[in-house]
């Protein structure tokens, strides 16, 4: 089977460079004989005020079902901080009425976790620098939401969350008066959100560059957090009702300091004893993708491969107990005036054999969208956010900035 969008998104010599870097060849897609990949959406078209200012924090969005997506962006008319419900169908998305989710600061660093059905939590920080969370419920293609209320107060660099379970969420944030990690077992009845007792991790850090969390179990997450200095760690928390409770931690890459605010990690719980994971340097873009082995709070099995493709942006969705979808886009000569960056979309697989564990990406290609910049890099993710609509079915949502503008497209992969 041809590759799909060949015609538009083959470029010869930028293969070339990308296997000269460490990248394996395009491969035979016969081994994905179902697969498509087409953009179904230009978000600026579709949603008035969707063209987000490139200064502003890109959308997020978080899967419903196997057919809708709740979409959180800020308005560039208003800066505004609004939630959509789309409903995905094999040629295009359709989308309800937006609303203001009632975000001061318009939202800034917007986490989503779905906590039950059509119920999403969402964290973020606001203009005064506290970290706050929210509660969106969803009727068919309308979203509402309750009341916001305080996680931390004050100095919030970056806050990320994960469900545990129905009502159930862990969120982290970074404080940068303190330098330390913040985590807290939030509980939700109906859309009232209770905060329960702080635990403190990483509290010797001299600052931190970038977190991301992952659901393990109903009783324990992983955190992947890159320190000021260089070393990104890994560290495994356990929940005993609103207890947390922190294991040793493992640094996982002590050679690429990840770029601040996390636009260049990724952490992805395979299962609960597997995580996969990826880090980006904010400097050159040099990367290193990984995997461990998880057993109660212990962590073994570290393995590393470097590629030496420069990847920005990254995010990963897990599919199976052995393999992530990875999208990115390729940095390969960020000293031009003008330069064609193409978006990578690649399977990631874990080795369950070999030791130390060493992942593999496979089945590597461009993308239906190639991104134009003027005057090198930026400092935005390119790629912005994907999610799983099913295990053979994803959606991502991906955008250029140029000069002070953001170009949203919405893109469906099946496998």
């Amino acid at each position: 089977m041809a590759e799909p969008n060949a015609t538009t998104t083959r470029i010869p010599a930028v293969e070339a460079a990308v296997a000269a870097y460490g990248f394996p060849p395009p491969p035979d897609w016969s081994t994905y004989s179902g697969r498509s990949e087409v953009t179904i959406c230009d978000m600026n078209s579709a949603i008035a005020g969707f063209n987000i200012n490139g200064s502003v924090e890109p959308p997020v969005m978080v899967a419903l079902d196997a057919t809708r997506v709740l979409i959180y962006y800020r308005n560039v008319t208003t800066s505004l901080g609004y939630l959509v419900v789309g409903t995905v169908s094999d040629t295009g998305i359709t989308f309800g009425t937006p609303i203001d989710g009632g975000f001061t600061n318009g939202g800034a660093t917007v986490q989503m976790a779905l906590i039950g059905t059509d119920k999403v939590l969402m964290t973020y920080y606001d203009a005064a620098n506290n970290t706050k969370a929210v509660v969106s419920t969803i009727a068919g293609t309308v979203p509402s939401v309750g009341a916001h209320v305080a996680v931390v107060t004050g100095s919030a660099a970056e806050t990320v969350v994960c469900a545990l379970n129905t009502d159930v969420a862990a969120v982290v944030a970074f404080t940068t008066n303190t330098n330390q990690g913040n985590s807290y077992i939030l509980t939700v009845a109906g859309t009232v959100i209770t905060v329960n007792a702080n635990t403190t991790f990483e509290a010797a850090a001299s600052g931190w560059n970038g977190v991301r969390i992952a659901k393990l179990t109903t009783t324990s997450f992983a955190v992947l957090v890159g320190i000021a200095g260089g070393a990104t760690r890994l560290i495994i928390a356990s929940v005993a009702g609103t207890t947390i409770t922190f294991g040793a931690d493992s640094v996982v890459c002590g050679g690429i300091l990840a770029h601040y605010n996390g636009d260049q990690m990724f952490l992805v719980a395979l299962s609960a004893t597997k995580v996969i994971f990826g880090i980006g340097s904010n400097t050159d873009f040099t990367n290193s993708f990984g995997q461990a082995t998880i057993a109660g709070t212990t962590i073994s099995g570290v393995g590393n491969y470097n590629p030496l493709i420069q990847l920005k942006g990254m995010h990963a969705v897990g599919l199976s107990a052995t393999t992530a979808m990875l999208i990115a886009t390729a940095q390969l000569d960020y000293s031009a005036s003008y330069a064609v960056y193409p978006m990578v979309v690649a399977m990631l697989t874990a080795d369950t054999t070999a030791q130390p564990l060493t992942p593999a990406l496979t089945h590597m290609h461009f993308g239906p969208e190639n991104f134009l910049y003027a005057g090198g890099l930026v400092n935005n993710g390119t790629v912005m956010t994907i999610v799983a609509l099913s295990a053979t079915r994803l959606l991502s949502l991906v955008g250029v900035k140029m000069g002070t503008g953001m170009f949203p497209k919405i893109i469906l992969h099946k496998l």
